[in-house]
């Protein structure tokens, strides 16, 4: 059976590229978007190839030639290469077209190529710029005048770079060589068993089932009552796809975890015994405040004084020695976030007390952890990665047993300092071999005829990365029953 995931359908998520600027939308009938200036509805590209080029004609998408408007090679004539622009000021006196000139050539339907063309007659300096000044200007006015795109399907790459550029706090400013970086070093493939602890919106979930192709495990362990998927959503992924590879469970519910398989159960019991034993955050807190609260009517003020201050006392003491060890020094508050699946801001539930939203119901939640147990008791996931806004020295301590022997690890941070503490556990504990802590330099390149050099602007941040395969130490022998080696006879 051939496949249309080549074909954009309606609810579709499509990428809209120009140059470096990309956009996600929606693909719904009758919904209207918004792109230089310019509005226009997205009905034309539904039932077509990703890939098309489309230009914006009075409100509508007209599919033209992807090379109608490429930039063309430019080369040195004659006597043109003893030329330069000391001589011209280019100011806002040497166009003689105003404003009002070229919104009314809009209005009237002009084409913006043509638009383009009547700007350069109407300059007084154009015929004296170099070829080189002729190509920069008229590409600043295509660009400003012509509005055409590309549509892509979302791929992990596009997504990457697309948050990168206009929110890179929501994905750690995790760049797209970096989370190559990532899928490189943990080995992920086709079929393949990740543990995964990411707080970067789902782009790590969502590149990684990419490369699983259908096949394989997924556990997320995510922070909260909730795990923030949005950049996830936008994979144009299956439900049925993410069903059955992907499971996860919450940071908080890993105490409890440890505890159920620690008691030896089969798989089938720990199946039907998660809801009892593993506790939600907000009910292990109530009980432990129901423990710890001091009865107001029976004590006196010093001490229900002396009392609450026990109670702090061992409160840091349980929080320094819990499961839930990230946490930030700032108070969790609710975050807004831009869902552009719905076009609406919408509150990180993730980040802040609100129940489960309908997406991810209670029910959900116990048949993610169920699955996630059941895979977390067989102790053999592929790779471990981490990339999370917590402290990973925590994380890592507490996942690193759930993978195989020889299973990459790859940690992710902004900071260097973070990944400094878990080289020195690895090495320290004998865990794993081959670490290497490593930071990306990145710089793109302008490739054209007679004109590459490095861009003028680059990025000065990648994050660090943290890699290495886990080992396991042999058990001590003892050499008491170990027999000498008898003499092997000489041959004569």
């Amino acid at each position: 059976m051939e496949s249309n995931d080549h074909i954009i359908k309606s609810g579709d998520g499509v990428i809209l590229k120009r140059d470096a600027y990309l956009k996600y939308v929606k693909a719904i009938p009758g919904r209207r978007e918004r792109m230089a200036n310019l509005n226009f509805f997205l009905d034309a590209m539904i039932g077509r190839e990703y890939g098309r080029t489309y230009e914006v004609q009075a409100s509508k998408l007209v599919n033209i030639d992807p090379f109608k408007y490429e930039d063309e090679d430019v080369t040195y004539e004659g006597d043109q290469e003893t030329r330069d622009n000391r001589s011209i000021n280019d100011d806002s006196r040497s166009q003689k077209m105003s404003r009002d000139e070229i919104m009314k050539l809009k209005s009237e339907g002009v084409g913006g190529d043509e638009i383009v063309e009547r700007i350069a007659d109407s300059s007084a300096t154009f015929k004296e710029k170099t070829v080189y000044s002729k190509a920069k200007y008229l590409k600043k006015k295509k660009k400003k005048h012509l509005t055409f795109f590309t549509t892509y399907k979302p791929t992990a790459r596009l997504l990457c770079e697309l948050y990168f550029t206009k929110a890179p706090s929501k994905i750690l400013e995790l760049r797209p060589d970096t989370l190559a970086q990532i899928l490189t070093w943990s080995d992920a493939k086709y079929g393949s068993k990740m543990l995964v602890a990411e707080t970067c919106q789902g782009l790590i979930l969502g590149a990684l089932l990419e490369r699983l192709g259908g096949h394989g495990i997924l556990v997320h362990a995510f922070n909260g009552n909730c795990p923030v998927r949005i950049i996830l959503n936008q994979f144009n992924l299956s439900e049925d796809e993410k069903t059955n590879i992907l499971c996860g469970f919450a940071f908080e519910s890993l105490e409890g975890i440890k505890s159920t398989l620690a008691k030896g159960y089969s798989d089938s019991e720990k199946t039907r015994e998660t809801g009892s034993k593993v506790v939600s955050s907000e009910e292990r807190d109530g009980a432990s405040q129901k423990t710890h609260e001091p009865d107001d009517k029976v004590m006196s003020g010093e001490e229900k004084e002396r009392a609450d201050r026990e109670s702090c006392m061992e409160k840091e003491k349980d929080s320094a020695n819990s499961v839930h060890v990230p946490t930030e020094t700032a108070e969790p508050k609710e975050q807004k976030v831009h869902d552009e699946s719905t076009d609406k801001t919408v509150t990180s539930i993730a980040e802040s007390n609100v129940p489960c939203n309908k997406y991810y119901t209670k029910e959900k939640r116990e048949a993610e952890e169920k699955m996630a147990i059941t895979h977390l008791a067989k102790k053999d996931l592929d790779a471990l990665i981490i990339a999370t806004k917590f402290n990973p020295l925590g994380i890592l301590k507490e996942m690193i047993d759930f993978i195989r022997p020889s299973g990459p690890i790859v940690i992710y941070c902004q900071y260097r300092e973070p990944l400094l503490l878990c080289y020195t556990y690895l090495k320290s504990a004998s865990l794993a071999v081959n670490v290497q802590l490593t930071e990306t330099w990145f710089r793109e390149m302008q490739v054209l005829k007679d004109r590459t050099h490095p861009k003028n602007t680059m990025s000065g941040r990648s994050g660090y990365l943290l890699r290495g395969i886990k080992v396991v130490q042999p058990e001590d022998e003892s050499t008491d029953n170990i027999e000498p080696e008898s003499k092997v006879p000489k041959l004569e």
